[in-house]
């Protein structure tokens, strides 16, 4: 989180998200990679894969600008829940507030 809050205070709020998620991936100690297909889980069977950038092969990498959010972190909770996630780093940068 604190590179994310560095980066956003160096070249601040309202630049397209795909640059967030470059900077942030790049930041992370590695090249931005093209999103990655993780499978969505039923029990044991994969019923589909979702399309996400990965910071880790186990950590998901969200990035929004929303004013309100609530729903998104229900989204969110419910996609990690049913894939092999352990977790996902999710940053909002919304035009007033990080």
């Amino acid at each position: 989180m604190e590179v994310a809050i560095a980066f956003c205070s160096d070249v601040g709020l309202g630049l397209d998200l795909p640059l967030y998620r470059q900077a942030f991936m790049a930041l992370n100690g590695g090249p931005f990679i093209e999103p990655q297909s993780v499978p969505i889980m039923s029990g044991d069977q994969v019923v589909y894969e979702h399309s996400m950038n990965l910071l880790t092969h186990e950590i998901g990498l969200a990035v929004t600008a929303l004013s309100t959010f609530a729903e998104t972190r229900i989204h969110l909770q419910r996609l990690l829940n049913n894939t092999r996630l352990t977790g996902i780093a999710w940053v909002n940068v919304d035009l007033n507030e990080l």
